[in-house]
């Protein structure tokens, strides 16, 4: 009997210490589940409550909005490098080029912005951190910025801005101008190079090696009597000397075409080739008279037109002796947009301050221009005859 009592007892006792186990995990699953549900509901009110900001990160730079509307126009002048009816001048020819529109996402930066955001890159050479964090935008919105305006200007402005003489009252006032000021007949302009530090191409590196040792494009210049300038060939490697620089140009292939007045011509440094049209000095290694020596020091003055405006240019424009962070295509068109801020300025007459001056001697000392090597020996028989009527007149 007690026997049977026994196993009833066990069996009872196993049966209900299953029913418990059962139970307890039921239990914990039921828990778990409900854990999850409260983690799911609180994730949800606070992705309801969060304010997304994928598109952009907010920032704080209000230069433009805050600071420069109480700039004088000195102030604007120096900063910009731009007067602001030039500043103005720009926003309307270049609004339908520049101006984007607003998405659901975010406003579009206005065009007058845009064009200071550009102006500010150029005129004093900062990096694109810093003139994004000015500005309150991106660092790659600031070089999207600046590649839009550089195009747009060499798209808009550059073939009616820098323009050769074509009209013989054009060419005249050009000529009297010269004759006047600096003693020299017939000059329609002063021809002249200058060497603007790039990054080390990707390809064919070696030729846009200079004499100095950096990689440059050359800049192939005509300029007028009021230092404003009327052709422009930009981009050939800073390995060629100016003579080849100038037989490539399309400026020679139109003079070779062009049947100029006879009395009319260009001057150039010793480094240019001899022709009807382009004056250059009397060889160095041939012993000058005086009536030679009398012409090359009024051809010389009468290229300081060209070295002026080189001045204003890059001491108006830093970022053209500072190496710029940008590709080869990109600071041709750089450079072509100086050179239309340039004569835009000279035009309208803003001011260019001496302080300019100082920062380009200090940056000449990193990037020294390549001394020009003496042509010698491409001169034509027409050129020289009248090299030597010219030096008759003026003696």
């Amino acid at each position: 009997m007690w026997q049977i009592i026994s196993v009833i007892t066990h069996w009872l006792f196993e049966y209900w210490n299953t029913r418990r186990k059962g139970y307890e995990e039921e239990h914990g699953r039921l828990l778990r589940r409900r854990r999850l549900l409260m983690l799911r509901l609180l994730r949800q009110r606070r992705r309801r409550n969060v304010v997304k900001s994928c598109w952009a990160y907010p920032t704080t730079g209000r230069f433009w909005e805050e600071v420069v509307p109480t700039y004088s126009d000195i102030s604007f002048l120096k900063h910009f490098g731009i007067g602001r009816e030039t500043f103005q001048c720009l926003v309307d020819e270049l609004y339908v080029d520049l101006v984007r529109e607003n998405t659901n996402m975010r406003r579009s930066i206005p065009v007058d912005k845009r064009i200071a955001v550009a102006l500010t890159v150029l005129k004093n050479s900062d990096d694109f951190l810093s003139v994004a964090k000015h500005f309150g935008i991106g660092k790659s919105t600031v070089h999207l910025i600046l590649k839009e305006f550089s195009s747009a200007v060499c798209k808009t402005l550059y073939d009616k801005i820098v323009t050769f003489p074509a009209t013989v009252t054009e060419r005249e006032e050009i000529v009297n101008a010269f004759s006047n000021t600096w003693h020299f007949p017939g000059c329609m302009g002063a021809l002249g190079t200058s060497h603007i530090p790039i990054l080390s191409p990707s390809l064919s590196s070696s030729s846009y090696l200079n004499k100095e040792g950096y990689h440059s494009i050359v800049l192939l210049v005509v300029v007028d009597h009021q230092y404003t300038f009327r052709y422009a060939d930009v981009g050939q490697p800073g390995g060629m000397n100016d003579a080849e620089i100038f037989l490539k140009s399309e400026l020679y292939n139109f003079l070779c075409r062009e049947v100029l007045p006879e009395e009319f011509h260009l001057i150039a440094g010793s480094s240019f080739p001899l022709r009807k049209w382009l004056m250059t000095p009397f060889p160095s290694n041939e012993s000058k008279d005086s009536m030679q020596k009398r012409y090359d020091y009024h051809l010389q003055k009468a290229t300081t037109p060209v070295e002026i405006a080189f001045g204003h240019l890059r001491g108006r424009w830093k970022i053209l002796f500072k190496r710029c962070d940008l590709q080869l295509d990109n600071m041709i068109n750089i450079v072509k947009t100086c050179l239309v801020l340039h004569n835009l300025c000279e035009s309208n007459g803003d001011h260019y301050f001496d302080s300019w001056d100082e920062n380009v001697c200090e940056e000449r000392k990193t990037f020294v221009q390549p001394l020009h090597v003496e042509n010698l020996t491409d001169r034509s028989q027409e050129g020289f005859s009248k090299r030597n009527e010219l030096a008759i007149i003026l003696y």
